[in-house]
Formats: structure tokens, sequence, C-alpha cells
């Protein structure tokens, strides 16, 4: 395990940091942050160990530059504390019920009433002239 969700953790629960908040959620969820920063810069063809540095490079940024934000430190501290217990409580809520969710799949087609059987068509095999 990182030491980064653990960090982030510590910081969510002070309160102080919504990106870090924000950061544990995803991690606890099984998402990446750092992942979904690194999407559109593989699309647009940076070079490899770019795409590695500049998501943990985003996220001190985004931490830096949050005091910026006309948030009051109570709303900050409520949004942080909400996403930190809520994405542990939808954590354990989705493990304990991952069974019933998985029984809701379908695991077979069922045909309607409009559906019609497609005709086996014999398959051509054609030669180098186009002979059967």
């Amino acid at each position: 395990m990182t030491i980064l969700p653990l960090r982030s953790l510590w910081k969510g629960l002070r309160g102080r940091s919504l990106t870090f908040s924000v950061v544990f959620a995803m991690a606890v969820m099984g998402s990446s942050f750092a992942g979904l920063l690194r999407m559109p810069l593989k699309t647009i063809g940076i070079w490899g160990p770019l795409v590695l540095i500049l998501p943990i490079l985003a996220t001190g940024l985004m931490a830096r530059q949050e005091n910026r934000l006309p948030l009051t430190v109570s709303f900050k501290r409520t949004c942080s504390i909400i996403l930190v217990f809520g994405s542990v409580l939808l954590a354990a809520l989705l493990a304990r019920y991952e069974s019933w969710l998985e029984s809701r799949y379908a695991d077979s087609v069922q045909t309607g009433e409009r559906f019609v059987e497609p005709k086996a068509d014999p398959l051509h095999k054609r030669g180098p002239r186009g002979r059967p």
C-alpha cells in the first residue's frame, strides 16, 4: 500500500484540503486521481516520463491553489469529512452487497416476441478466381 492514500486521509480528516479528500475518496473507490489526469496526456502524445510526473505536480499545484477559493473553513472541513467517510461507507456497502449486485446482471439472453432467427446462409469459400 502506498503512503499517498494515508497522507490524503490525514489531510482530509483535518479538513484542510479538499484536493486530498478527493484523492483519498478516489483511492478508496478503486480509481486513480493521477490516472484520470494521465488519460488526456497520453492522448496528446506527451513523452512517457512526463505522463507519470505531471499528474503528481498537478495534484500538488491544485492543493496549493486551493486556498484561493472563496470557501469558508467550516465548509471545506464539512465537505472533506463527507468525502472521506462517504467513500469509506460506499466502499463497505458495495463490498457487502457485491454478490447481490452480481445476481442482478443478466446471465443469459432471453429472446423477445419480435425476435426473428436469422436464416442460415451457407458460407461460400471463394478461390483465387471466384470459384466455390
